[in-house]
C-alpha cells in the first residue's frame, strides 16, 4: 500500500548528576512471530537538559525546583568583565 508502516517509538528520561538525559528509540518488529525478538534501536536525537527552574504553572506560579548552582551567561559575562 502506499502508506507508511507504522513504528512504536520510546523516549527514556534518565537524571544523571542533575541533568535529565533524552533518548529517542526504535521498536523493530522481530522477523518471526515471537514477540520476545523486539529489539530497540537508538535513532535520536540525543540531548540533555540542566533544569534552571520549575514552576508550578505554565510560565508562572510557585517555584518547585530552583537549581542554585545555575549563573545566567550575563553573569557569568560580567564577572569576566570585572576581572
Amino acid at each position: 500500500p502506499r502508506s507508511k508502516p507504522f513504528h512504536d517509538h520510546v523516549i527514556n528520561f534518565v537524571i544523571v548528576r542533575g541533568r535529565i538525559v533524552v533518548r529517542h528509540y526504535q521498536v523493530l518488529p522481530p522477523l518471526n512471530t515471537s514477540r520476545e525478538d523486539d529489539t530497540l534501536v537508538e535513532i535520536g536525537p540525543r540531548f540533555t537538559l540542566v533544569p534552571i527552574k520549575v514552576l508550578a504553572g505554565a510560565f508562572s506560579g510557585e517555584t518547585l525546583y530552583s537549581n542554585v548552582d545555575y549563573v545566567s551567561p550575563n553573569e557569568a559575562r560580567a564577572g569576566l568583565e570585572g576581572k
